[in-house]
């Protein structure tokens, strides 16, 4: 196996991980997030109010998110994602999934 594919593979395992949105009854936080492709992306509702996460370009939609429950979805592709609530179009949000640049040989 040569380095860049190892170091792409550790890539894959460590630092793509988990991302966390908590959603209060007005605002996403954060409202804006860099992440990396085949990154998860949890939404929590710690609010009062029910809320949905749902992709301007109708890409991703939750179904309703009651409080105390989650949404996830994992982003496979470079992008960027503008989303917002549904019930509130106010609350909304943009995830930016950047490329991973491989090491062409370069130390």
């Amino acid at each position: 196996m040569n380095q860049e594919k190892e170091f792409l593979d550790e890539i894959s395992e460590s630092n793509l991980e988990r991302s966390n949105i908590v959603i209060t009854d007005d605002v996403f936080d954060p409202d804006f997030l860099e992440i990396y492709p085949n990154s998860k992306v949890i939404w929590q509702n710690v609010g009062d109010k029910e809320h949905t996460v749902t992709s301007d370009d109708n890409f991703f939609s939750s179904q309703i998110i009651r409080p105390g429950e989650t949404f996830e979805h994992t982003f496979n592709d470079p992008g960027e994602f503008g989303y917002h609530c549904e019930a509130h179009l106010e609350t909304s949000g943009k995830i930016k999934v950047n490329e991973l640049i491989e090491n062409n040989g370069v130390e």
